[in-house]
């Protein structure tokens, strides 16, 4: 039995249902260290005056309504295929007072917008947890317009996560998930008709960090990693955020 035969959507989505069912200070999604880390370089590669910003699989919101809050001249579509996670992202909006924002349920492997619609798709620790990544891919480049871009940020396979998940194996709290590395990231882009732009990615201690609730000391050694890695980035052109974040960023163009 291959993986996609043992995982169909509704485990993926009992799984994310029971994250979002946790609550929370819905403020605290926009404060904490991982969004503060990663927003900033999800930004700089939003070009200004895009009339139709997707995001995918927004999950709780920071991301989505955070691009709506600084690209307000934009119409963003937030989606995820749960309304739980939806509500949570209305939420937010209220709260930062966001309204250039359409919120719908959307399957991404059926988007229900036609062809070549939006200027910009967004799409953050998506891919990793589909057995048919490059179908979603498909699907993202099919409503991108010709020369938009594609914005995908995956679990990078080249970080100490990665360690952490196998060593978790079934125990491991996000159910299926991939790392990639950025070649394999590269090649699901071009084989769906996306020319690759950039790559980046963010926050390198964080598989670390993460840790702390077994133990004070992954509080530490995930700090003391990712201020490392931020002044050895300074000379290498963030040569080990690029290579070693906690997930990697592809920027494509629709051809």
């Amino acid at each position: 039995m291959n993986m996609e035969e043992q995982l169909n959507q509704k485990t993926i989505d009992q799984v994310w249902k029971k994250t979002w069912e946790k609550g929370g200070s819905i403020l605290g999604v926009v404060e904490n260290r991982f969004f503060v880390e990663a927003y900033p370089v999800f930004k700089k590669y939003i070009p200004n005056k895009m009339e139709k910003i997707l995001e995918l699989a927004t999950g709780c919101g920071r991301f989505g309504v955070s691009i709506a809050k600084d690209f307000n001249d934009s119409k963003i579509y937030i989606s995820d295929i749960l309304e739980e996670s939806l509500n949570l992202a209305r939420k937010l909006a209220d709260e930062l007072n966001v309204r250039n924002i359409e919120f719908s349920v959307q399957d991404c492997m059926h988007i229900n917008f036609e062809d070549n619609y939006f200027d910009v798709v967004f799409a953050d620790a998506l891919i990793q947890h589909l057995p048919q990544d490059s179908d979603a891919v498909k699907e993202m480049a099919r409503v991108l317009k010709p020369g938009g871009r594609l914005i995908l940020a995956v679990a990078n396979k080249w970080n100490f996560h990665t360690l952490y998940k196998l060593l978790m194996g079934k125990r491991y709290s996000y159910g299926y998930e991939k790392s990639y590395s950025k070649q394999e990231l590269r090649k699901i882009l071009k084989n769906n008709g996306i020319e690759i732009e950039a790559e980046d990615g963010f926050y390198v201690g964080y598989g670390i960090f993460r840790l702390k609730k077994y133990h004070k000391m992954f509080h530490f050694w995930g700090r003391a990693v990712n201020r490392l890695s931020k002044i050895l980035d300074k000379n290498t052109r963030r040569f080990f955020t690029k290579n070693f974040g906690f997930e990697i960023i592809t920027v494509g163009k629709k051809q």
